[in-house]
C-alpha cells in the first residue's frame, strides 16, 4: 500500500499521468500480485466539489460539516424522543444516521457549500 497526498486535483492528475509514475509501475509489476487499484480520497468526498483545483482545508470542511450536522442531529433526536420514545437504541441510532446522512447529502451540504464557497476556497 502506498499513500500520496497532493495539494489539489491538478497536481494529482499530473502525477497519475506522469512518465515517472508509469516507469515506477512498470518496474514494480513483477512484484505485484492481483489487480492494482487507485483510490482517491478527498476529505468529505463529494460534499466539497467546488469546481476548483484546490480542495478546501480540512478544518474548513470539518467546520461546515459540524455546522450542518449539529442542528440536524439535535432535531432528529428531539423528533425521535417525541414520536418514537420506545424505539431501541441500536434501531434509533441506525435510523438517525440514515436520516442525518440523507439530510446532509441532499439538502444541507449542497446549499452550505454554495453559500460558503468563497470562504472555502480561501
Amino acid at each position: 500500500v502506498v499513500v500520496f497526498t497532493f495539494d489539489g486535483h491538478t497536481h494529482l492528475d499530473a502525477w497519475l499521468e506522469s512518465p515517472a509514475r508509469h516507469e515506477i509501475l512498470e518496474q514494480m509489476s513483477p512484484y505485484v500480485v492481483g489487480a492494482r487499484t487507485v483510490n482517491v480520497v478527498d476529505g468529505f468526498g463529494g460534499w466539497f466539489d467546488l469546481d476548483s483545483d484546490r480542495t478546501p482545508r480540512r478544518w474548513k470542511q470539518a467546520t461546515v460539516v459540524l455546522l450542518a450536522l449539529y442542528p440536524t442531529v439535535m432535531l432528529i433526536t428531539l423528533v425521535n424522543e417525541h414520536f418514537v420514545p420506545e424505539i431501541t437504541l441500536p434501531v434509533n441510532i441506525l435510523l438517525s444516521n440514515i436520516a442525518s446522512v440523507s439530510i446532509l447529502t441532499w439538502l444541507l451540504m449542497p446549499r452550505l457549500t454554495r453559500l460558503l464557497a468563497d470562504w472555502l476556497r480561501r
